[in-house]
């Protein structure tokens, strides 16, 4: 069974660019990957730019993404024009965004509040 997520980046405008992950959505899966590996805005993009994923890897060649690797089409990202939008659009287990503003990322579990991506959240 798969744990199920969202990636996505808050833009200049506070619109956000999400993709789905299929896999490992969880804190000390996709949420651990994210924070030690796509820890800046230039790697999150070139994340983001490989549009949905069935696997996260630590850097982008790893990724398994639909498009790309599988020759799937509607895979590429997707633009809200607000977190709340992005949100209500994301029905799955785990909401992973980064704030470029602070290089942090942020999540949260189902409808639950969003905190920050601590070491601690990922163990």
């Amino acid at each position: 069974m798969s744990t199920r997520s969202n990636i996505g980046i808050i833009n200049a405008d506070g619109s956000v660019t999400v993709i789905y992950t299929h896999s490992d959505g969880y804190p000390d899966g996709v949420g651990k990957t994210l924070r030690e590996h796509y820890n800046t805005e230039d790697k999150v993009r070139e994340l983001l730019k490989l549009g949905d994923l069935s696997v996260l890897g630590e850097v982008t060649d790893e990724c398994i993404a639909y498009g790309r690797d599988r020759g799937e089409k509607g895979t590429k990202a997707t633009k809200c024009k607000t977190i709340r939008e992005a949100c209500s659009a994301c029905d799955n287990d785990y909401t992973y965004f980064f704030n470029p503003a602070d290089n942090q990322w942020s999540f949260r579990s189902w409808d639950g509040p969003f905190q920050s991506l601590t070491a601690e959240a990922c163990k």
